[in-house]
């Protein structure tokens, strides 16, 4: 495994190990070459669905508990749904960030 130094007509210049050796390799004697781009993480993103699905899934359970005017707009109840939606926000981030 190497990188990719220098791309000619005929020929590809590859360096590799750890003292960067170049080594020269003829296109014509190649039958196959792959390439790698390294991983990138999703992981940003994942947590970002994961956080606002999860919140729009708190207020949902919070607004189903409080059906039929049944809760009160007192502060408790606003702290309960507070709670729900960060507690459903806090799960699904968590959950999205995984690969």
């Amino acid at each position: 495994m190497g990188t990719l130094l220098r791309l000619t007509p005929d020929s590809i210049v590859v360096s590799y190990g750890e003292a960067r050796a170049e080594r020269h390799f003829a296109l014509s004697s190649l039958s196959d070459l792959a390439v790698s781009r390294g991983r990138h993480s999703r992981t940003g993103r994942g947590a970002l669905i994961g956080l606002v699905s999860g919140a729009v899934a708190g207020v949902a359970t919070g607004l189903i508990l409080c059906t039929h005017e049944e809760c009160e707009s007192s502060g408790e109840d606003f702290a309960g749904l507070a709670t729900a939606t960060l507690v459903w926000a806090a799960h699904s981030s968590g959950r999205g960030s995984v690969p």
